[in-house]
């Protein structure tokens, strides 16, 4: 897992191999609009969810973005 709204986009950038992005419903600032230019021009999944959801996935400050990675062996 990726955490913050910079890392994640970093990761879509660096062409990581990404299962899906998660993105705090109800966002609306430049930085996220950015992300999710970024995730469509790369036809990266998202899932929009609940805050609570991040919080379950991280104790880390996900700044209300995370990213899945497939791990590869």
């Amino acid at each position: 897992m990726i955490f913050g709204t910079r890392a994640v986009m970093e990761a879509i950038r660096a062409g990581r191999t990404i299962d899906k992005v998660f993105v705090q419903s109800g966002l609306s600032n430049d930085l996220t609009k950015e992300l999710l230019k970024l995730a469509n021009e790369f036809s990266v999944p998202l899932s929009f969810v609940p805050e609570q959801k991040l919080n379950r996935l991280s104790r880390k400050n996900h700044q209300g973005v995370s990213l899945h990675v497939f791990h590869q062996v």
